[in-house]
């Protein structure tokens, strides 16, 4: 594998959330955005890649929190959120706080 594929492969994560957000001010109520969203949680969990998986979460966690499902919204941000114990002034770790404390 090239560094060129090993990067592309690295990004996919951002990638699929990208789409999700797309996706998603398209049509608000398609569910296509959330699979999206849940596809990049994923591959990032995958790669170990937390900063990506924290990004795609905290969309997912968003989507949820407008359809009123706050719960859900909290177990799977709430998790991810406590893996980082540096870099807390952040913009995704700010803004995934922010998030975590209204669902608390």
């Amino acid at each position: 594998m090239s560094m060129t594929e090993a990067g592309a492969k690295y990004r996919l994560p951002e990638l699929f959330r990208t789409k999700g957000e797309l996706l998603l001010r398209q049509n608000p109520n398609d569910g296509t955005a959330e699979r999206w969203f849940k596809r990049a949680v994923t591959r990032a969990r995958d790669e170990g890649t937390k900063s990506l998986e924290l990004r795609a979460a905290l969309s997912l966690a968003r989507l949820y929190c407008n359809r009123g499902s706050d719960e859900e919204a909290h177990d799977l941000l709430a998790p991810v959120y406590a893996c980082f114990t540096e870099g807390l002034d952040t913009r995704d770790l700010v803004e995934a706080k922010e998030v975590v404390d209204q669902l608390t």
